[in-house]
């Protein structure tokens, strides 16, 4: 057949690249788009919400009943009057209603939640739900054509089927159930099975009393916790037993404990913090559990938080507080734990803290020290300790902290004041100083002092103030050019007076002074989340304190920010939106520093969009034995560098690979000592800070993979290491047969020949595909005399052909010493040798 050969037969043209490259990049745009309103969450502007997603676990999605879209719901946002909520698979959710009510969604649930009348009205399409109303009020429930009456102080589980199958199960309270045009009430420890038309199933099936179905408790500590597994059998045979499994996992693969209940009704084993899965069941459908029906199975998640107990700072043990006549301010401070919503402080003068004349509800931070400050406590030792309070999802209550003491005393001297503002040996301007001090607690006035002598004798200024500073300025004596000393006494409201301070110098400059701000510069942007972490910057020649003050108005005739600022810096605050002015001024009002405004843009504003993560995602991912493997995302507009992250699912949080400040939108990752298992990776991209505006990070995007490890190395049988293709030996044997072991996991394998040459090798050749862990090589005349390398690499291929899994290649070496006529041998050798 002639082979045609025509121009025409070109694939592409110029005009194609065209469209294919709009074509393109309008599928971008259009996935771009998609990721943005796949993640975005919608809010109502005019109407209350009737409560709060609580917690999430993975996805869980929220449609407006006059909306068609379904937006992905974050952990506390809020939820509206006729909203659908719906989980999908392995999902979890948590609603808390304003009335204290809490609903938690079991996977593949879908749900419409009302309010009428203030009370929660609940509409079940399907799935698994449990009902919580201990802190709450009574609610209703719907199902298809059925209605649950919840009363107040009711725990209850229900699952509605697809085919509308309704169960429900009480662990606590009781609740009325309309179907068929009947009412039946179930109390604590009953259940009931209804099909579709309400007809009543009679199935054999466990109630739990304890842990609830959604239950999340707390303790102190790392160790493991007692768990008590309470439950009812309902329409149990004679003798019928229970059986308790315990998974770590949702599908119950592993299982970490099985109860058997045996005549009992109660059981108790330990569990460590964390997440758990539990089923209780009779025994005898333990043979088909698998195809069970839903209702005859009790299943719930379980989770064990650890929160440890805070660590008391201030006052410290057998800390003494001395006053005359006004009790002491005290401050408590202690660290926080950022699980906890609330701390309950108590202090009391007895060891056991019984009657504690202070018990106070603190509320919670997210991190460093929480502090309350306290005057209502008299003379005598006091012992205290604090709490924490976690939200109202949990069960149990956290042990207090090792509690602490300290003393409080009257009588003595009244304290020394100590002097705060200008600092020793500072120089200032003669226009206006700030003089400040501690603030003592018995004091009803001070008295400052200045003098020329460092005995403060014969002062130039006595001036009085209920006040802990003093501005000097104008209306009084100007202060000449040199050195002054200054001190303080206080004086007690029984007209004690306090010894003098020790005095402080400070001299007076005839050099004119200056206030300069630094940083930011003028007409500066950044985000509000931003805000808080900037550092505001000056220089002076001012020793004393400062005021920073900041305002929307270049004029500052009313500023938002006015606070005593020292040592040249002030951390930045909260402030809206905008354009808004920065300035120093001496607390006197002059000098003042030239103005500065800045711009704050919304925080979505000022965040780079997500990387969209191309390879690997949502697939498995082989190890190469001769290449790295490549991870790629889309370059982000704007984005200067990346920050990588390679996560193992299973592993302790903290991550397996981290590599910062990737200039390119790839990553090329060794993967070979990595075990085998699923992992996520994570990137985020970052700007650098210019010179009118700040830093930008910005959203995390995450994919996951299945990595699948090399396989383990070939072992070659024969040729052995070290066999020698003589004359001898091809006497006997005409062929060279290559023999292996099987490689656990691999079904096909690669044998490939190199020639050894000193410094490198040669291929000769190789066969790929081999299903059998042996190949005759009959054509001799192919090796070369010298060394030869044998290679065999195991690899698991899928059922299209490609390479599931990688494997090691072993290999062995022998030698060819033949005369060159003798490497030419075919399978019949008489053509050379006669017989």
């Amino acid at each position: 057949m002639m082979k045609k050969n025509r121009e025409d037969d070109q694939l592409l043209q110029g005009a194609d690249y065209i469209v294919t490259f709009f074509c393109l990049t309008g599928a971008f745009l259009c996935l771009y788009f998609f990721w943005l309103d796949f993640n975005h969450t919608l809010a109502r502007q005019h109407e209350a919400p009737v409560g709060t997603i609580s917690w999430k676990y993975k996805a869980a999605q929220r449609r407006f009943t006059d909306r068609v879209l379904w937006d992905r719901l974050q952990k506390n946002a809020l939820v509206y009057n006729g909203d659908y909520i719906r989980t999908a698979e392995l999902s979890g959710a948590t609603i808390t209603f304003i009335q204290g009510n809490i609903i938690d969604l079991d996977e593949n649930t879908l749900i419409e939640i009302f309010t009428e009348n203030d009370k929660p009205y609940l509409d079940l399409i399907r799935g698994d739900l449990a009902v919580n109303t201990k802190t709450g009020a009574a609610m209703i429930l719907r199902a298809g054509d059925k209605i649950v009456n919840v009363d107040e102080g009711t725990a209850l589980n229900t699952r509605m089927t697809a085919e509308g199958n309704l169960s429900l199960s009480l662990s606590e309270g009781s609740a009325a159930v309309e179907a068929a045009g009947k009412t039946r009430r179930l109390a604590t420890g009953e259940a009931l099975s209804l099909d579709s038309g309400g007809l009543v199933f009679d199935t054999a099936q466990t109630v739990m009393l304890s842990p609830k179905p959604a239950a999340r408790l707390i303790h102190s500590g790392e160790n493991p916790l007692p768990v008590e597994f309470a439950w009812k059998g309902v329409n149990y045979a004679d003798g019928e037993r229970t059986r308790i499994d315990i998974a770590s996992d949702r599908g119950f693969t592993r299982i970490l404990h099985s109860l058997d209940g045996a005549a009992q009704d109660r059981m108790h084993t330990e569990l460590a913090p964390g997440v758990y899965y539990w089923r209780a069941y009779p025994v005898s459908m333990t043979e088909t559990i698998p195809n069970a029906a839903d209702a005859a199975i009790s299943t719930g998640k379980l989770t064990i938080a650890s929160v440890p107990a805070p660590k008391l700072l201030s006052p410290g043990q057998d800390y003494n507080y001395q006053y005359r006549s006004r009790p002491p301010l005290v401050k408590f401070q202690w660290t926080a734990s950022p699980e906890a919503a609330s701390y309950l402080l108590e202090a009391a003068d007895n060891p056991g803290l019984e009657n504690p004349a202070l018990r106070e509800s603190v509320q919670g931070g997210a991190a460093g020290a929480i502090s309350f400050n306290f005057t209502g406590l008299e003379r005598g030792r006091w012992y205290w300790w604090v709490t924490p309070v976690l939200g109202g999802e949990y069960e149990g209550r956290l042990d207090p902290s090792a509690p602490a003491s300290f003393t409080i005393s009257r009588g003595g001297n009244l304290a020394i004041p100590a002097l705060l503002t200008p600092r020793p040996d500072a120089v200032i301007g003669s226009q206006a100083v700030y003089f400040s001090w501690q603030n003592e607690n018995e004091a009803e006035s001070y008295t400052l002092l200045i003098s020329p002598e460092a005995d403060l004798r014969n002062p130039v200024i006595t001036r009085q103030t209920a006040a802990n500073y003093y501005n000097y300025g104008a209306g009084d004596l100007p202060l000449g050019e040199g050195r002054y000393y200054w001190g303080v006494y206080q004086t007690g409201s029984d007209g004690t007076v306090s010894a003098v301070s020790t005095a402080r110098p400070f001299t007076v400059a005839a050099e004119e002074l200056f206030l300069r701000p630094v940083f930011p510069p003028d007409n500066y942007t950044l985000s509000g989340a931003q805000l808080q972490d900037i550092r505001f910057t000056w220089r002076t020649s001012l020793s004393e304190s400062l005021l920073f003050q900041v305002s929307n108005t270049p004029d500052f005739s009313a500023p938002v920010i006015n606070e005593a600022a020292a040592r040249g810096v002030f951390q930045g605050r909260p402030l809206g939106e905008g354009r808004w002015y920065w300035r120093i001024a001496a607390v006197g009002g002059n000098p003042q520093s030239p103005v500065r405004s800045f711009q704050v843009i919304s925080s979505s504003k000022a965040v780079l969009p997500p990387p969209y993560l191309i390879s690997p995602q949502n697939e498995p991912l082989a190890v190469r034995p001769d290449a790295a493997a490549i991870f790629t995302w889309r370059h982000v507009e704007g984005a200067d560098y990346y920050n990588f992250s390679l996560y193992q699912e299973n592993g302790d949080g903290t991550a397996a690979y981290s590599a910062p400040f990737i200039a390119e939108p790839r990553l090329e990752l060794s993967l070979g000592d990595y075990p085998e298992g699923p992992y996520t990776w994570t990137v985020q991209a970052f700007a650098e800070e210019k010179a009118d505006a700040a830093r930008l990070s910005g959203s995390l995007s995450n994919a996951e993979f299945y990595l699948r490890p090399l396989l383990p190395e070939a072992r070659l049988r024969q040729p052995e290491n070290g066999f020698s293709l003589d004359p001898g030996r091809l006497q006997e044997s005409r062929i060279i047969t290559f023999i292996w072991d099987g490689v656990p996991g691999a079904n096909s394998y690669i044998l490939t020949l190199y020639q050894d040459e000193g410094g490198g090798r040669r291929l000769i050749r190789r066969w790929e595909n081999l299903v059998q862990t042996s190949l005759t090589l009959n054509d001799l005349s192919i090796l070369e005399n010298g060394g030869i390398i044998w290679q065999v690499e195991g690899r698991r291929l899928a059922a299209d052909g490609s390479v599931e899994q990688w494997g090691t290649a072993g290999e062995n070496r022998f030698t060819v010493d033949l005369p060159a006529l003798m490497l030419d041998v075919r399978q019949n050798p008489g053509k050379y040798y006669g017989q």
